[in-house]
Formats: structure tokens, sequence, C-alpha cells
């Protein structure tokens, strides 16, 4: 979060105008909002943890995601459907 702030200190207008578009788009919730690769999701059976977007198959109807934060050892890729997406939001790093 501290790299983020410093680079709003040098940003011009329409950086600063994507920034909060990006911003607004990390915050809201799904309703019909489409879903990218590198987008964090939250799932309707499990809201608890936060998953990461790793492709999208739109022409299916499907995604491949990944738990995040990401573990040290393992961290295996399964699709899911993006009716099954209740969330969208940005991949914040912790700490």
């Amino acid at each position: 979060m501290k790299i983020l702030r410093f680079r709003i200190l040098y940003a011009n207008q329409d950086q600063l105008s994507n920034l909060k578009q990006w911003q607004d788009h990390a915050r809201s919730p799904m309703k019909n909002k489409p879903v990218h690769q590198g987008d964090c999701v939250r799932l309707q059976d499990s809201a608890a943890h936060l998953y990461q977007v790793i492709s999208v198959q739109e022409e299916g109807g499907i995604c491949w995601v990944r738990q995040w934060p990401l573990r040290p050892k393992s961290n295996p890729v399964f699709p899911v459907t993006l009716s099954h997406i209740c969330h969208v939001e940005a991949c914040l790093l912790p700490g």
C-alpha cells in the first residue's frame, strides 16, 4: 500500500482518474462486473477465502483460480464458473 501512495504523489490527472476507476472496480460488488486475469475473487461457498484469477474463458463461463495469498509450497489451480463468483476485488499483499 505504501508504494501506491508514493505513486499518487507523482501521477498526472489522467493517471489519478484511472487509479480512481481501478479502486472503484476493486471495491464494488460483483453484479455483472467483468472478471479479469489478476483479480481476486470470493466464491459463493467459501466467501471467507480469497482466490486469484489465473485465466478467464468467457465463452465457456469458466475461470481458473488459486488461493490468495500464495502459500510457500502449493497453490493448486482449479476451475470455477463465473456465476459462482460473488465478489471481485484487488489482490493486495498482506502486511
